[in-house]
């Protein structure tokens, strides 16, 4: 089974190419103990999904063509987002923050996002960073300005915000505390829109992270971490030259490391 699961791995479409030292992730539906990470012909493969049979494989590389502007890959990832059922949901929050734990250390200042609309919820990370003594932050969006501040989550879910940001279900509550900027942090989660195989988010579109991560750079960026769901996983996103992939995609199916 394992010599079938790897021959099966390691056959790329002949449309596929991929130069020396790419990296591509596949998930499957796929029963495997052996090393989930190996080197053929200067291919680098991770496998990050492991459970049911070797039926499903996918190759998450050839997504419609067609769609090549920012807005129609948003308005494709929201409606997949949006047909996933309650109990879909439910599942594979739960799998990614099992995943996502593995990044909330003791003494380590994490940030975490407040769920807009249909992005995943995070609701159990914050008993896990209590109990591993690690410091969660929520960001602070400051008026008129693009740049994040971070302020500490409140212990207590009774905790009244500053201010509400927003209207209707898109209300933000900003949380009064010391507020840091990104580059004092050690890891951010960060919600996204979509992400390719290269690390690059689709996003809200409002520019906050954006602007926040291209600051931090002078003084040194944390670990970044996108979430999601694995339907908003493709193979390219339309970016610009500024645009910097992030470290990590975490997601119902495992860790996905650019």
């Amino acid at each position: 089974k394992h010599i079938f699961a790897c021959l099966c791995l390691i056959r790329l479409p002949e449309n596929v190419k991929m130069g020396s030292g790419s990296q591509m992730i596949i998930w499957g539906d796929i029963i495997a103990d052996f090393v989930p990470e190996f080197c053929v012909s200067s291919v680098k493969i991770s496998i990050i999904g492991f459970s049911g049979s070797l039926k499903n494989i996918v190759y998450q590389l050839n997504r419609d063509k067609s769609m090549e502007t920012k807005s129609q890959w948003r308005k494709y990832f929201r409606q997949a987002r949006k047909q996933l059922s309650r109990t879909q949901r439910q599942i594979a929050e739960r799998q990614t923050q099992a995943f996502l734990s593995r990044f909330i250390r003791r003494g380590k200042r994490i940030a975490i996002y407040y769920p807009i609309g249909s992005e995943m919820q995070l609701n159990q990370l914050h008993k896990i960073a209590k109990q591993r003594g690690a410091q969660l932050y929520l960001p602070y969006i400051e008026t008129g300005k693009l740049r994040l501040w971070f302020t500490p989550m409140p212990d207590n879910a009774r905790v009244r915000a500053e201010r509400q940001r927003g209207t209707g279900s898109l209300r933000i509550p900003q949380y009064a505390g010391k507020k840091i900027r990104a580059h004092q942090l050690d890891t951010m989660l960060i919600p996204i829109v979509g992400i390719d195989r290269h690390g690059y988010r689709l996003g809200q579109g409002g520019g906050y992270y954006d602007v926040t991560l291209a600051a931090a750079q002078r003084s040194g960026l944390p670990q970044t971490v996108a979430v999601g769901f694995a339907c908003q996983f493709c193979s390219q996103l339309p970016h610009e030259p500024h645009d910097k992939p992030l470290d990590y995609f975490v997601c119902e199916k495992g860790v996905m490391k650019f």
